[in-house]
């Protein structure tokens, strides 16, 4: 069974410091984390302000210290808090532990794909990319590696939208440039009057869904699909399109 499958299935409540004076609460179902609020504090800058900066998440005068993150999801922030607290050993470095899975398979590059993405998500939420450095690349280079197979990433929905974000919060460039390359090869843009509604020609429109871990998946079938996927870029304008290639320096490579 998968790491990442194990968190789910495992744990209701998880024990990152033993003398931890801080409980987490996090996602739907909820999973509480016992941390220690200092560590959490010198990890992530936002942690730092929620916690001792007057907000209503900091230390009550008595009861239990809770504080409860129902938008986050606990395979985003099991790795985190992990490094948080100095434990590395439930940490993946080349997702040799998805066990059972072929590498070439579409099961193993999802997998693989949605658990960075969600790390990913919340390591930019709360400031601590920084926590990654030692996995970036490796982690950074097991997906370019995986969507290198044939039709790979075009097979699971979404996943250019993963692969776009989770390149640009590890500022991994050689992985924006090559899938911007690849979604902008496979795109045929249609021209309306109006700029704002330049297309590109796909079957399928995508929605967000949160039990897919946050991954966009097929809805109905249509006849165009914005080229640029909403909730990443917003927009779907050649011109907004042209500034935004021209900001990651790969523009001059598609116009």
């Amino acid at each position: 069974m998968s790491f990442i499958v194990n968190i789910h299935t495992e744990f209701e409540e998880h024990t990152f410091c033993p003398t931890g004076d801080l409980w987490l609460e996090i996602g739907a179902p909820k999973v509480r984390c016992l941390v220690s609020s200092s560590a959490m504090a010198a990890a992530s800058p936002v942690f730092r302000a929620m916690l001792f900066g007057g907000f209503t998440e900091s230390k009550p005068a008595d009861g239990v210290w809770l504080v409860r993150l129902p938008d986050d999801d606990i395979v985003g922030f099991y790795p985190l808090l992990s490094i948080a607290h100095g434990d590395w050993e439930e940490v993946p470095t080349c997702f040799t532990e998805l066990e059972g899975y072929d590498p070439c398979s579409l099961d193993y590059i999802r997998d693989t794909l949605q658990f960075v993405y969600q790390v990913a998500k919340l390591a930019d939420k709360y400031d601590c990319t920084r926590l990654l450095r030692p996995v970036a690349e490796s982690w950074c280079r097991a997906i370019s590696r995986a969507t290198m197979y044939p039709n790979a990433g075009y097979e699971i929905d979404g996943s250019s939208v993963a692969i776009l974000w989770t390149g640009w919060v590890f500022g991994d460039k050689g992985m924006i440039e090559a899938e911007l390359r690849r979604v902008y090869l496979r795109a045929r843009v249609e021209e309306y009057a109006d700029d704002d509604t330049t297309m590109a020609n796909d079957d399928t429109t995508l929605v967000n869904d949160e039990s897919e871990g946050g991954l966009m998946i097929r809805d109905e079938e249509t006849d165009f699909l914005p080229l640029w996927a909403p909730g990443l870029f917003r927009s779907s304008s050649t011109t907004d399109a042209c500034q935004i290639l021209n900001l990651l320096n790969v523009s001059g490579m598609f116009f």
